[in-house]
C-alpha cells in the first residue's frame, strides 16, 4: 500500500467492543475497551500502535493501518490506529478476498495488476560516479514492468 488504509474493524456498533465488520471474521470481537484500560480477546490477533485504541477525537470508531505517518506522529509501519471515518489522512482501504461461504475456490493462476501510485528510486550507497542502471523499459511510465539491475 502506498498510503495508510482503512481496515475492516470498528467499534461503531458498541463503543469499546472492537470487531471485524466484514469477511469470514464478520462480527468476531478481537478487542475490548480503550487505552489505558483495554485488552485483547484471548487468542485473537491485533496490532494496535502503542496507546491505541484511544477513542481519537471522541469518535474514533474505525481502525486503519499506518503505512506512512504525517508529522508529528512517530509510529511503526503496519500498526493500527482508531480514527473517525471522516479523517482525510487515511487514503485507501485494505481489501480481503475470499473465504466466504459459497465463494468459488481461489484461482491463483491469473495475474492481477493494481496500480497504487508506487515509485522507483535508486540509492547510490555513497557512490561518487557512475550511472543508475536501467532496463529497456526506461523511462518508466505508469504500468511499466521494471527489472531491477545490479550496479554498473
Amino acid at each position: 500500500m502506498a498510503e495508510s488504509g482503512w481496515i475492516g474493524a470498528s467499534d461503531a456498533a458498541s463503543n469499546g467492543t472492537w470487531q471485524w465488520s466484514t469477511g469470514p471474521e464478520a462480527e468476531t470481537q478481537f478487542w475490548q475497551g480503550y487505552q489505558p484500560s483495554s485488552s485483547p480477546i484471548e487468542g485473537l490477533y491485533n496490532n494496535w500502535e502503542e496507546g491505541e485504541p484511544n477513542r481519537d477525537s471522541v469518535a474514533g470508531n474505525y481502525a486503519h493501518i499506518f503505512v506512512n505517518s504525517p508529522p508529528p506522529f512517530n509510529v511503526f509501519i503496519g500498526t493500527w490506529n482508531d480514527m473517525p471515518n471522516s479523517n482525510t489522512f487515511v487514503q485507501g482501504y485494505a481489501v480481503e478476498y475470499g473465504g466466504m461461504p459459497g465463494d468459488a475456490p481461489e484461482d491463483f493462476d491469473e495475474t492481477v495488476t493494481i496500480n497504487i501510485g508506487a515509485s522507483l528510486s535508486y540509492d547510490s550507497n555513497g557512490a561518487t560516479s557512475g550511472t543508475v542502471p536501467v532496463d529497456s523499459s526506461s523511462p518508466y511510465l505508469s504500468g511499466s514492468n521494471v527489472t531491477v539491475l545490479t550496479n554498473s
